[in-house]
């Protein structure tokens, strides 16, 4: 598996790499809040502007969205108290034109095309309240939007 040279040019115009793992290394804690209620995380999520859906049979939650054809994903768990992110984008007559995952798997393969792999992955943030997840969602939904933007500018 590897990035398109077009999934590597958006990723490098948004700074996706440093953003990530600096979100990553400032929420780094060894007490993590595993004991969260899924509505107070989808009441957080609203608070910052998004409708999310919790997907229980898959343990995550999701917001998707539809602009100009492209259809914008953006997916999360909170196992353990990390927050993990799925961002995925798709053309909705072209679904081979389509891009994103995990993001841990995305800077890993950032990492390998730029010919800079280091060992293992970035390791997610953590939570240790409510406060702590709504500051890294703030920051994700920074990275999403800038995502968007680059994209759908791209696409006119």
């Amino acid at each position: 598996m590897e990035l398109s040279k077009k999934e590597l040019e958006i990723f490098e115009k948004i700074n996706l790499y440093d953003r990530y793992r600096d979100i990553n290394n400032l929420y780094r804690f060894e007490e993590t809040f595993e004991n969260y209620s899924n509505d107070e995380v989808i009441k957080i999520v609203k608070e910052l502007g998004y409708t999310a859906k919790y997907r229980k049979k898959e343990n995550f939650f999701q917001i998707i969205e539809t602009i100009n054809e492209m259809r914008f994903y953006f997916h999360f768990s909170l196992k353990y108290g990390m927050v993990e992110v799925i961002i995925f984008w798709e053309y909705e007559n072209n679904k081979d034109l389509s891009g994103g995952g995990l993001l841990s798997v995305v800077c890993k393969l950032i990492e390998i095309a730029k010919n800079e792999e280091k060992e293992g992955y970035i390791k997610d943030a953590c939570f240790r309240n409510y406060e702590d997840l709504k500051n890294i969602l703030r920051e994700y939904f920074l990275i999403y939007e800038d995502l968007k933007i680059s994209l759908i500018y791209e696409k006119s």
